[in-house]
């Protein structure tokens, strides 16, 4: 063995060593940036708890026989609050707030339907506090409760995964 093939073997060592402790930092800093995300989230999930409950409202008093009234943020919100889901179309894990409403036992269209109610109404509330605009996906549950999910729409464009502006 020449020194040259010496230098050249370590150097290969040298290099998959690099790779894997890069491999193991990117693991962390991926994992550190879910966990800002989430607390970031967190600490905007009474604002959009409260742009929910108003969007709700509003639903309710322009039709009572979609959603019952919300009278207090404590009936909506959800344990976890701030969950990770996947994208359907672009596969992406985001991070969504979650709260449960719940509807009229009159209401016997499609959820499509109670969301573009529920979306037409968020936007307003929205616009009108001056807050980055949300997107609302709405799963019906079997005992008369909405499920609904919240996500910033910066996310859903490749922003950033808080609704912060």
């Amino acid at each position: 063995m020449t020194i040259l093939d010496f230098f050249a073997q370590l150097f290969a060592k040298y290099r998959f060593y690099v790779e894997r402790e890069n491999a193991k930092l990117r693991g962390a800093a991926k994992a550190n940036a879910a966990a800002m995300a989430q607390q970031a989230m967190l600490a905007d999930y009474p604002a959009v708890a409260d742009i929910i409950a108003q969007a709700a409202n509003n639903v309710a008093n322009s039709d009572s026989y979609t959603l019952r009234k919300v009278s207090d943020l404590s009936q909506i919100c959800c344990v976890p609050p701030v969950v990770f889901r996947r994208h359907r179309i672009t596969g992406r894990v985001i991070c969504v707030w979650s709260f449960r409403l719940h509807r009229s036992r009159a209401f016997v269209q499609p959820a499509e339907a109670m969301r573009q109610l529920l979306q037409v109404e968020v936007d307003a509330v929205c616009a009108t506090y001056g807050f980055p605009p949300l997107r609302v996906h709405l799963v019906f549950g079997a005992d008369f409760s909405v499920g609904v999910w919240v996500v910033p729409l910066a996310s859903l464009i490749g922003g950033a995964n808080n609704a912060r502006p």
